[in-house]
């Protein structure tokens, strides 16, 4: 049986996704308007931070008008409840540029300070794509991937594969590397995180698809975050 557990967990897993991701899409999908920017919730044992930074529109080009990855806030949300794994959210908008594009970005500093993620620990960040690459998910490693950021990264590929996700390995046929010099997969090589970027087919996480897709991404997630953390 997947990691995921049986059809009632996985049911459970769906309605809480779907209540965790509303205040992602408050004002059109720029969170709510007051409270911190950020949310880090900090599992002191766990091994594995998941992040997600595009729950919410973001800003390009002094813009906020970038789309959000539709439903990855909520998901990242109960992928750490479920698994006991710290979490690091943007939960609103705001003029700062892009924490994924900018080598700067605060929020990497307070990732850091807020969850205290060790040498060698895990940094799992959720994106979206579009259906039109034609793959599941794309697996970004980022930029010059070490030894064992390219293990882990064949771990997570094996246990996405077993919950029938095609798999990009290192995003060579869509181009999502994770590879730019301001993206968290980067910065977390830089800091001494095994950093892995997942981008997701807009698909298997739309509300309005089938729920046996969603059930797909949710068991293939459980099974990729529990091939890393034992792999500590």
């Amino acid at each position: 049986m997947s990691a995921a557990g049986p059809p009632r967990r996985t049911a459970r897993q769906l309605e809480a996704w779907r209540e965790a991701n509303r205040p992602f899409e408050l004002n059109d999908y720029t969170g709510p308007t007051s409270g911190p920017l950020w949310q880090f919730d900090r599992r002191r044992r766990s091994s594995v931070v998941i992040t997600a930074v595009h729950g919410v529109r973001h800003t390009r080009s002094e813009a906020i008008g970038k789309s959000n990855d539709a439903n990855t806030g909520g998901l990242a949300l109960v992928l750490a409840n479920e698994h006991k794994m710290s979490v690091g959210l943007v939960r609103r908008s705001d003029a700062a540029l892009d924490v994924n594009s900018d080598p700067e970005h605060p929020f990497k500093a307070a990732l850091i300070e807020r969850l205290r993620p060790a040498p060698g620990h895990y940094l799992v960040d959720l994106h979206g794509m579009s259906d039109s690459y034609e793959v599941d998910v794309a697996l970004g490693l980022g930029r010059d991937p070490s030894p064992e950021v390219l293990r882990s990264g064949e771990r997570v590929r094996q246990a996405l594969l077993a919950a029938d996700l095609s798999v990009d390995f290192g995003g060579e046929a869509t181009g999502l590397r994770g590879a730019g010099p301001g993206t968290l997969t980067t910065w977390a090589g830089g800091v001494g995180l095994i950093g892995l970027q997942l981008e997701i087919r807009q698909g298997l996480r739309s509300f309005r698809s089938p729920s046996s897709e969603r059930t797909r991404l949710i068991r293939g997630l459980s099974n990729a975050l529990e091939a890393v953390a034992a792999d500590d």
